[in-house]
């Protein structure tokens, strides 16, 4: 995805980099660029991984300084090594197939790099593939001593499998689950599935960044800017879920942790339960 640096619009963010990389190093990598909205408030193309061979890595991380921690601050995330060659095919399928054939996806490495308006036909017919797009295998059941994965995509509103996904294993919890999220912006029917399982007596805990520790924070000594408001807003939706749900926490059913660590900032996403 092309980004652009916070308060620096004319800036030409990390395809900068990605064009001085290919005067230095030649044809060695290739660099494409997948379209995403140009304010991240209104939402973002996020698929990460990476494959080296037979193995995944899946994570939630970004390759820079900030993820593997190469100076003072570092971001928290979950790493997970899968040696699986089916499923490393599956996901190198997927991006051949959807990513890297689409007409929208171009080189970010080049010294001109299309306009979203240029590109406006072959966006919105990427957006429509992308709707219907899945990743393809061969359906096996795992050993006693093996892990189960299944590779869903999802974007969209309409239609979405890993939404429809994730609703439905939340609300068949039967006794307990976690959720771990950086941010405390769920949506309206998560939350609602939430106080669901709260009246069933399941009990639920929260994992979640501080505001202090969410990667839009800017501490209140720094010039302000627009994206700096999110981290608050946030804390404002938590706190108004948090009060509607007291008499849960009273009686020890809904445990809200925060996630703090001097100026370091969070990023695992997920949830874990138990039937």
């Amino acid at each position: 995805a092309q980004r652009g640096l916070i308060g620096q619009k004319e800036h030409g963010g990390n395809a900068d980099l990605y064009k001085d990389m290919r005067k230095r190093l030649g044809d060695k990598v290739t660099i494409l660029g997948v379209p995403v909205k140009g304010k991240e408030v209104l939402g973002v193309l996020h698929l990460k991984g990476f494959i080296f061979d037979d193995s995944v890595l899946y994570s939630g991380a970004s390759i820079n300084d900030i993820y593997l921690h190469q100076a003072d601050k570092y971001r928290c995330d979950r790493y997970h090594v899968l040696y699986n060659p089916a499923l490393a095919d599956s996901m190198v399928a997927y991006l051949e197939d959807y990513f890297v054939s689409q007409n929208a996806v171009t080189r970010l490495d080049d010294e001109s790099i299309p306009t979203s308006k240029a590109l406006k036909q072959d966006i919105r017919h990427f957006k429509q593939t992308l709707r219907s797009a899945q990743y393809h295998y061969i359906n096996s059941t795992p050993e006693s001593n093996e892990v189960g994965i299944t590779p869903i995509s999802g974007f969209g509103r309409h239609g979405n499998k890993l939404n429809q996904t994730i609703t439905n294993l939340l609300r068949a919890v039967e006794s307990e689950v976690t959720i771990f999220t950086p941010y405390f912006n769920l949506p309206l029917s998560i939350s609602k599935d939430i106080k669901r399982l709260l009246k069933r007596n399941v009990k639920v805990t929260l994992v979640i960044g501080d505001k202090t520790a969410n990667d839009f924070f800017i501490p209140p000594e720094e010039p302000f800017k627009v994206i700096s408001a999110l981290p608050y807003i946030y804390e404002t939706y938590l706190h108004k879920f948090v009060k509607t749900c007291q008499s849960y926490i009273d009686q020890g059913l809904l445990n809200v942790r925060l996630w703090t660590d001097e100026g370091n900032s969070f990023h695992p996403k997920g949830a874990v339960w138990w039937s």
